[in-house]
């Protein structure tokens, strides 16, 4: 367990900080108060001699060239493998005082990628005072140091388990800050605000202006405003992934399992015959660096979900039918397949202008196999890309209106790592549901003692968020998804 109050918070831990296999380098990764001592013992400066084969002869020239570093540094040398004092090449970079990533002493040791070495590096650490760091460790410490707060604690974790360039951007922007800017103005506001309703309440007797009613309303919406505003983004973030979830829609037989094959390499199942799709078919879709999820779906009479199965259907086509609606309503952006080869009624071609009008793509399939049907021209002007599965024909433009739509989109737009949204959405939420309650408490003349209590609450749910206020157990949930050497 991770909580604070389950180690010593100086003493010294080791990990390796890059992916096991072979590679052109490896980081060992040291941080504690004794890491002066240890490094003294695993570290030889570039001027020592290894020809000597004596590796306690070089540890004065350690000791000195480890001294000497005032601030942080990259020194060339050599790191101790093993008992013998055999060692290999390495670059050691050293932050000696509290400029490091956690604000206490820390070591990274840069050396040939071998694992057979780097785990030797390892137990050398260990057998000079050293022990393993556990999954977060490292961050933790720079979040315990005041370093950085929660939401860029998980923001760390959002770069490392990113699949695509966007969900990294998110991550990278959050760990910049992006989420604890605004936290830190509506908690600096409140806080502030809180100061004056209790000055006037301790010094009601004396000669103090008190803050004004109609100013306390005016701050206290403002500070609602921004924080609803917070809880919006967290909802968005928490509702569906960074990259979205494309779902092809269409009446039976329209082509979608043929063009969901042709996209992710899938093995849907593909026959002439309609209905086959009866349950629904994930799969990884790249958009040139960005990733979304593809969802083959059963077919549809009309391609509309919602339209009601009459009775008489079977069972196993209502289910299918009601799986497909369930998709449709989780769906980032939904795509309307058009079999070319259908006779598309007007009926049907209002529904597909509702489609594109609610933010739909329409994509017209099997264009190898027949012309557009008579209503070509008006229905035409509501199809964003023909293609054809057999021949290939139009799937790259479909790659790129995907990715375009999907990057300009909503869904795409937030702001928040998911695990920060999964954690923080009921602390937003209690924090707006407080400022709104002493809203209402000023308008119905209530004392500014009830109006304090509710600030504070608000305080309290925004400090969770941003780790002013924690518990072990909190730590715990939070940093053991953490992989070692983080």
């Amino acid at each position: 367990m991770l909580g604070a109050g389950n180690h010593a918070a100086d003493d010294l831990i080791a990990a390796v900080a890059t992916p096991p296999g072979p590679a052109a380098r490896a980081v060992v990764r040291l941080c504690g108060a004794e890491i002066h001592s240890a490094l003294a013992q695993l570290w030889r400066p570039a001027v020592f001699d290894t020809r000597s084969g004596v590796w306690e002869e070089g540890q004065r020239e350690a000791e000195v060239a480890l001294a000497a570093v005032a601030r942080p540094m990259v020194l060339p040398g050599w790191a101790k493998i093993d008992a013998a004092g055999r060692c290999i090449s390495c670059t050691l970079c050293y932050w000696p005082d509290t400029r490091s990533f956690t604000r206490m002493p820390l070591a990274e040791i840069h050396l040939l990628g071998s694992d057979p070495i780097v785990q030797a590096l390892i137990e050398q650490a260990c057998r000079h005072g050293a022990r393993l760091a556990r999954g977060g460790e490292f961050t933790l410490r720079a979040f315990l140091g005041g370093r950085i707060d929660l939401t860029q604690a998980e923001a760390v974790l959002g770069v490392i388990e990113s699949r695509s360039a966007r969900e990294c951007e998110v991550a990278l922007k959050q760990l910049a800050g992006g989420l604890s800017g605004p936290l830190l103005v509506i908690r600096e506001s409140l806080l502030e605000l809180l100061a004056e309703i209790e000055a006037g309440l301790d010094f009601a007797d004396e000669e103090i202006d008190a803050i004004e009613d109609a100013i306390l309303d005016q701050r206290l919406h403002q500070a609602l405003e921004q924080t609803t505003s917070l809880l919006w983004k967290i909802k968005e973030r928490d509702k569906t992934s960074t990259s979205g979830r494309v779902v092809l829609l269409g009446q039976p037989n329209a082509g979608k399992s043929s063009l969901f094959n042709c996209l992710t390499g899938g093995a849907a199942l593909e026959s002439p015959e309609p209905g086959t799709t009866r349950d629904y078919l994930a799969r990884p879709l790249q958009l040139d660096g960005m990733q979304c999820e593809l969802i083959d779906t059963a077919g549809v009479a009309g391609g509309d979900p919602d339209r009601v199965i009459p009775d008489a259907n079977r069972a196993v086509d209502r289910e299918a039918h009601a799986m497909t609606r369930v998709q449709s309503e989780s769906a980032s952006l939904k795509v309307l397949c058009l079999d070319v080869t259908a006779s598309i009624g007007g009926q049907e071609l209002e529904a597909v202008r509702l489609h594109r009008q609610a933010g739909g793509l329409v994509v017209m399939t099997k264009c190898d196999l027949a012309t557009l049907p008579a209503n070509a021209a008006e229905l035409e002007m509501q199809v964003d890309v023909f293609t054809s599965s057999r021949t290939g024909a139009g799937l790259e433009n479909l790659r790129i209106l995907l990715r375009e739509r999907l990057t300009t989109d909503s869904v795409v737009g937030q702001a928040v790592v998911s695990s920060t949204a999964a954690r923080c959405r009921e602390s937003v939420k209690a924090a707006a549901d407080s400022v709104a309650e002493a809203i209402g408490l000023l308008q119905t003349g209530s004392g500014h003692e009830l109006l304090a209590a509710e600030v504070r609450i608000a305080l309290d749910a925004l400090g969770e968020v941003s780790g002013a206020i924690y518990t072990d157990d909190m730590l715990d949930r939070i940093f053991s998804k953490f992989c070692i050497g983080k």
